[in-house]
């Protein structure tokens, strides 16, 4: 897997933000996946952090060769096998101020 982008997106103002990253798959090609922050994933400060073991990881992935097709079983695609590069990726972008910006935005 290659990232190729990662880009914050607050939401609105009062939205749950989240992070987009553009990636390249050596078995899929290019996929979008969208990571939403969730408690696991701050550390007692409020910051973006990869956890040791996810649980349940907010992860959701789309091939853009199969756009704009969004049905199930046609782009359909397993997060949670994808969590925690793309994880560590925001974290690698974003250090430290992932979660903040958005708190402070």
């Amino acid at each position: 897997m290659q990232v190729e982008e990662v880009a914050h997106h607050r939401n609105g103002v009062s939205g749950e933000d989240f992070y987009v990253v553009r990636f390249m798959d050596e078995h899929n090609g290019a996929m979008i996946g969208i990571v939403f922050a969730t408690d696991e994933c701050r550390d007692e400060d409020g910051y973006f952090i990869v956890p040791a073991e996810f649980h349940n990881p907010r992860v959701a992935i789309l091939a853009l060769d199969k756009l704009p097709s969004i049905a199930f079983g046609d782009n359909s695609w397993r997060g949670d096998q994808y969590a925690r590069p793309l994880y560590e990726a925001v974290v690698e972008r974003w250090g430290r101020e992932a979660l903040q910006a958005a708190y402070t935005s």
